[in-house]
């Protein structure tokens, strides 16, 4: 969600934002003209959670499995 101020006015508007532009990178000076703040939606929150915490728990919980299984198999 971005939050533009006109004048006296708050406008919020939704708009796809990536991750890198949430923290900064790939922004230019002139893309903040106007904007007050932005900050991210209950499903934008669930989004991140999903590609920072749950992809990368899934990959080392299969990682472990496997492993565990390999042991298994050498006994």
């Amino acid at each position: 969600m971005i939050v533009y101020e006109q004048g006296l006015q708050l406008i919020e508007v939704e708009a796809p934002l990536t991750l890198g532009n949430f923290i900064g990178l790939g922004i230019n000076e002139g893309d903040l003209d106007g904007v007050k703040t932005f900050y991210l939606t209950s499903k934008g929150m669930a989004m991140a959670f999903i590609v920072c915490i749950g992809i990368p728990a899934l990959i080392a919980y299969r990682f472990y499995v496997k492993s565990q299984l390999k042991d298994k198999e050498e006994k």
